[in-house]
């Protein structure tokens, strides 16, 4: 009989232990599954006042403008040379903004929601990752670790700015490809190494800086994994590795536009500790910005981080204790070691090692190397807060600093995420501690110049003259500056011969500048000489196809001159080049209006306001018409415009 009951108990207990096992894993599942829609949670309660912005800092050059978007063909090329390595002109990002053209239209709100949506999964995988390939035994530390990811302020730009949405795209094919690739090298699984190679094309599709993402899969064998050194998934992975180097140094040399003086002063270094310094301060500047987000900028350029050598010192310092540290955490900490490297291995590609960076730095570039800085803040909090061997969630000290931490930074980000409304709020707001960069004074110069010439509000206007003025104090021979406050004198102030004189100026500091070239001509036809005017239009065309002022002035001047049939065949190139941009409509407006043929003057004078005109006076002539047409429901609405301006 004991023999009996011990053989029918057995079963039952074994049954029981599968059934706990079971039950555990679905527990798990189940956990981690409210962890996935909490994260989704925060970041969308953290970035929910994005979606009320307007566009903003270059969304209108390189989205809603740009001519590489206007059909399938452009879409599946490599564009034109617009900005440095813009990510709206690689295909899978264009590709994206070009279905959701197709789709929607052009609308700040889906443009925002799209990308909040993208930066949304980023961060979701991001949390997959960590609990895949690091913290499976600890799953609270990968949440809390991404929850810090996911508001952290240094991503405001790249979730704000919608240009910016292709490094967004670009980092979550990156994470995937990290996640895919070591798991097909863990399990020698080639199915898993197929789907991450069309992940990281994806990424590489999106941004070539992507490659850090297979350099990080190589560092991560090599550091976990060295058993499988030798196996077919890492040679696989070499490969590919190789190709991604290939591609980008190929991309490089076709993609990459001149880097000016003004940009990155590091172009005119030939001493190697001048150079080795910059990088310095290259480094330091984005360490400080992962500590203390607080000054965030929307560009920093010349003069913004000049060399100094006790921080140059500093930073040395600081980079050789991340490399002691390094070391130190090889036998006590693995995950620390790994991370340190893969920080100092991501932030290579922004420091100006490799290239000169455009700004010198910029906060969208922070987006990988955020990832690695966010895991070492915690775990460093983890490995010296006392209550070590307890969990996560019985450790007060450790939950109490993480909230700090991370309700700081979520309040930051709210309030910068309400800078970026529009260009000029964000350009207002941070000239306050961009003084002393030329860029960022000629840009909110240009911006305030755009705004009075919609609204007349004379303050813009003397603020774009001590912005320029200012620009000049900083760097006397800045061509741009010389040329637009040229422009402002001839344009704005009707002082031709001052105007020209600054214009003239610039020219022969840069004459191979489409815009500078392109205001030359402008000043040229306030003092009635259309030849040189149309001489210099069609050069600062050659320099540049895409320079849509010149073909904007060009059609004006013809029609001016009495050969309408030249204008609009000129006008008709700009509205190709441009479909859902302001100026050829205004143009078209124009010469109807000016030819006696009201209805097809209204008609793209309403297009001309649809794609972004705020120009006062002509919403006001659209009130007018309607008003007196009877039409009181456009009447209302351009009054709505006008009440708005």
């Amino acid at each position: 009989m004991k023999n009996i009951k011990r053989n029918t108990n057995t079963p039952n207990k074994v049954v029981s232990q599968k059934e706990v096992v079971k039950s555990n894993e679905l527990t798990q599942t189940f956990n981690q599954l409210w962890l996935f829609l909490i994260l989704a949670v925060i970041t969308s309660i953290v970035y929910a006042n994005s979606i009320s912005n307007g566009y903003a800092y270059n969304d209108e050059l390189n989205v809603l403008s740009n001519p590489n978007l206007n059909d399938i063909h452009s879409v599946f090329s490599f564009g034109s040379k617009i900005g440095f390595f813009e990510t709206t002109n690689f295909p899978l990002t264009k590709f994206i903004f070009f279905v959701e053209n197709a789709v929607f239209g052009f609308n700040p709100a889906v443009s925002h929601i799209i990308s909040l949506m993208f930066f949304i999964c980023a961060v979701l995988l991001v949390f997959r990752l960590l609990v895949n390939h690091f913290f499976l035994d600890n799953i609270w530390l990968a949440f809390l670790i991404s929850i810090l990811f996911s508001i952290h302020p240094i991503h405001t730009e790249v979730v704000n700015n919608i240009q910016n949405r292709g490094e967004i795209i670009a980092f979550l094919f990156s994470i995937l490809t990290i996640d895919l690739f070591i798991t097909g090298i863990k399990n020698s699984d080639l199915k898993y190494i197929l789907v991450a190679l069309i992940a990281l094309i994806c990424a590489l599709l999106s941004s070539p800086f992507s490659l850090i993402s297979i350099l990080t899969v190589v560092f991560y064998v090599i550091f976990f994994q060295q058993e499988k050194l030798r196996s077919i998934a890492f040679i696989s992975t070499l490969a590919a590795l190789f190709l991604s180097i290939l591609y980008f140094v190929l991309i490089y040399k076709k993609m990459a536009t001149t880097i000016y003086f003004v940009q990155n002063p590091i172009v005119t270094y030939s001493s190697f500790i001048d150079k080795f310094s910059l990088i310095c301060m290259a480094a330091i500047t984005y360490m400080k910005l992962l500590l203390l987000p607080v000054r965030l900028s929307f560009y920093y350029g010349y003069n913004t981080i000049a060399i100094n050598n006790f921080i140059v010192f500093v930073a040395i310092v600081l980079h050789g204790l991340l490399i002691f540290g390094f070391g130190y955490f090889l036998k006590k900490n693995r995950n620390i070691s790994f991370f340190i490297g893969f920080y100092l291995l991501s932030i290579l590609f922004y420091i100006n090692v490799f290239f000169p960076y455009p700004g010198i730095v910029s906060e969208r570039a922070m987006l990988f190397s955020s990832l690695p800085f966010c895991v070492l803040l915690v775990l460093i909090l983890d490995y010296y807060l006392a209550g070590k061997n307890l969990s996560v969630l019985k450790r007060p000290v450790l939950l109490y600093a993480f909230m700090v931490v991370a309700c700081l930074y979520a309040i930051r980000s709210i309030a910068r995420n309400m800078d970026w409304k529009d260009t000029l709020t964000l350009m207002t707001n941070d000239i306050t501690h961009l003084e002393n960069s030329v860029n960022a004074n000629y840009q909110l110069a240009d911006q305030n110049i755009l705004a009075y010439n919609a609204d007349g509000n004379n303050e813009r206007k003397v603020a774009a003259e001590l912005q320029l003025k200012k620009c000049l104090e900083i760097l006397p021979d800045y061509s741009l500056a010389l040329s637009k406050l040229g422009y402002f004198y001839s344009m704005l102030n009707n002082d031709t011969l001052q105007g020209l004189d600054y214009m003239q100026k610039a020219y022969k500091v840069n004459p191979n500048d489409a815009n500078i070239v392109s205001n030359l001509a402008l000043g040229y036809t306030k003092v009635a000489n259309p030849d040189s005017a149309l001489s210099l239009f069609k050069k600062a065309i050659a320099i540049d196809s895409n320079n849509r002022w010149s073909y904007y002035y060009t059609a004006q001047l013809l029609f001016d001159n009495g050969k309408q049939q030249e204008a609009f065949e000129k006008n008709a190139i700009l509205r190709e080049k441009f479909p859902e941009n302001e100026l050829a409509y205004l143009n078209y407006g124009t010469f109807y209006f000016r030819n006696g043929k009201e209805d097809s003057s209204i008609i793209n004078f309403e297009l001309a306001v649809k794609y972004g005109s705020k120009n006062k006076g002509l919403i006001n002539h659209l009130y007018s018409v309607f008003s007196k047409k009877g039409d009181m429901e456009k009447a209302a609405y351009y009054e709505s415009l006008l009440n708005e301006n």
